[in-house]
């Protein structure tokens, strides 16, 4: 019978190498304070920049996926949530322009690879996107003020105010129409103008 793989956390990890390269304690003792495996210690230490999960190496870098889960999160906070298939979009036309060999058809990933992707960033959560109620769609000019409030916010936090002064970025939304839910692609349409900046 196969022997089991020890489970450790990645911190653990990194706090056991810092304390054998920082601190000057052997790689078994380090292994034994942090409850890593010795042989993943000394094999992260001789390959620091080396692949350290199962399998066959992923398509994109983990900065590149990285970046893919940041864009993920920051676009939930702003209010617009990505679907699997925007994922899968903004990977093939990142393929498109590197030209990088991949077993996708027509460079799109598909369902195996957005599975993985999604195991390695557990981060990220999936949520059903559900109809506009009659209760949520009142709202209240408190809502719009809060939301109002929660962007500006979220480009102070970001050094990203000046973009509000930016004329180029005025948009005209007459008549456009706005996703009631995304899944269904009902859509509503608004026959008012709408200024807003991006």
């Amino acid at each position: 019978m196969p022997k089991k793989r020890e489970a450790f956390s990645e911190t653990n990890l990194l706090k056991s190498i810092s304390a054998v390269l920082n601190d000057g304690l052997s790689k078994k003792g380090a292994a034994k304070l942090f409850n890593v495996s010795r042989s993943t210690l000394q094999f992260r230490l001789k390959n620091p920049d080396g692949k350290t999960t199962c399998g066959p190496s992923t398509i994109l870098t983990a900065d590149e996926e990285k970046l893919l889960e940041t864009w993920i999160l920051e676009s939930c906070k702003k209010g617009f949530p990505q679907r699997k298939e925007d994922l899968q979009l903004s990977v093939k036309q990142f393929l498109d322009n590197d030209n990088r060999p991949n077993p996708f058809k027509n460079n799109l990933p598909g369902v195996g690879w957005y599975k993985a992707f999604m195991n390695r960033h557990p981060s990220i959560s999936v949520r059903t996107s559900e109809h506009v109620t009659g209760a949520s769609a009142n709202v209240s000019e408190k809502d719009i003020r809060k939301w109002f409030s929660d962007i500006y916010k979220y480009l102070d936090d970001h050094n990203l105010s000046d973009i509000l002064n930016d004329p180029t970025r005025l948009f005209n939304g007459d008549e456009t129409g706005f996703a009631l839910c995304p899944k269904t692609k009902n859509f509503l349409k608004v026959p008012i103008t709408i200024h807003f900046t991006l």
